[in-house]
């Protein structure tokens, strides 16, 4: 999200217009998911995606229109993905979507875009506020419950929060060649990214572009500057057998959302022996994801980052992709 909001800065601050489009929610079979967001610029390059298609064609269309007028109200777009249907999208997978629709100007909305971009990049609580009538920054403690959205109706009116935490998070412990494999993946799937090793002599900097947090420090250090650990997936890589159990006694009492360690049967079966005789309980040892990855018989440092991927989104989006009825959607 950083990105695509500094993007948006850069326009403003050269005195061009941007317009935004926002999944607030969707339905089961919709492309467009309430992760999805598209930026389009004067020049008429675009970043980001509501879901394809020719739903977004026209929407591009119509935003390059609405890019040359005096002025576009921010408005609700809800469009259906079916041939018959009232606001048929074009597309005929099924499902629908609510689309925020907004056109940002220089004289208006730069400071709010600074305020946005310098709070993702000093990783602020923060909540964006979009209706009719106003575009907010508010400060605030709350995560929407490990969602990134909320889209509030309320008679003819509504509000669409988006938390400038970003939900999708991965602490990576080990900057080895795994690790920043791992780093680089996470990165690509939108993640926040925190890589972490005590030693000073890896290429961590000029190997790894975009990773958020880079720390060379030991488990201990690193674990008392983490954020969000509820919401935080822990993959523990480091580079010796006795830096891992002491990576693992350190994050285990915090209790992180996910947590997993790569090694070979022989090494988890000892790993979890010794952890027992630490005085870490069994239920905490039991949480211990082991070994860490789809089994996809991968081998190469890139390969093992697709398949510790490949589970994390499995963990996530298995029993949640989709459902008729988000719980960000809200009327009153």
């Amino acid at each position: 999200m950083i990105g695509f909001w500094t993007a948006a800065e850069v326009e403003l601050q050269a005195r061009r217009r941007v317009f935004m489009a926002f999944v607030a929610t969707s339905s089961k079979g919709s492309p467009g998911t309430p992760k999805a967001r598209m930026l389009l610029r004067e020049d008429g390059s675009q970043l980001g995606t509501i879901g394809g298609g020719i739903m977004e064609l026209n929407l591009l269309q119509n935003a390059t229109k609405a890019l040359r007028q005096k002025d576009f109200p921010t408005r609700l777009q809800r469009i259906i993905h079916r041939s018959a249907s009232e606001n048929a999208s074009g597309l005929i997978c099924g499902g629908s979507q609510i689309n925020v629709l907004c056109l940002f100007d220089p004289e208006r909305d730069l400071a709010t875009v600074s305020r946005i971009a310098d709070a993702l990049r000093n990783e602020e609580d923060a909540m964006i506020e979009l209706s009719p009538s106003s575009f907010t920054l508010k400060s605030s403690s709350s995560t929407l419950s490990g969602s990134s959205s909320r889209l509030t109706e309320f008679g003819n009116d509504w509000i669409y929060q988006l938390s400038t935490v970003n939900p999708r998070r991965i602490a990576i412990f080990g900057a080895g060649h795994c690790g920043r494999a791992l780093a680089t993946q996470m990165v690509l799937l939108g993640y926040h990214v925190t890589l972490t090793d005590p030693r000073n002599d890896l290429p961590c900097n000029d190997r790894i572009g975009n990773v958020h947090t880079v720390i060379p420090s030991s488990a201990s250090g690193c674990c008392r500057t983490l954020r969000h650990w509820e919401l935080t997936a822990v993959v523990v890589m480091t580079h010796s057998y006795t830096t891992d159990v002491e990576a693992l006694c350190e994050i285990l009492p915090y209790r992180p959302a996910f947590l997993g360690l790569m090694g070979s049967p022989q090494k988890l079966a000892k790993v979890r022996r010794e952890l027992s005789e630490t005085g870490l309980s069994e239920e905490q040892i039991a949480s211990l994801r082991a070994p860490v990855g789809l089994a996809i018989g991968s081998d190469t440092p890139e390969e093992i980052a697709v398949s510790i991927a490949a589970q994390l989104l499995q963990e996530n989006n298995l029993n949640s992709l989709h459902e008729p009825d988000y719980a960000d959607h809200v009327s009153t």
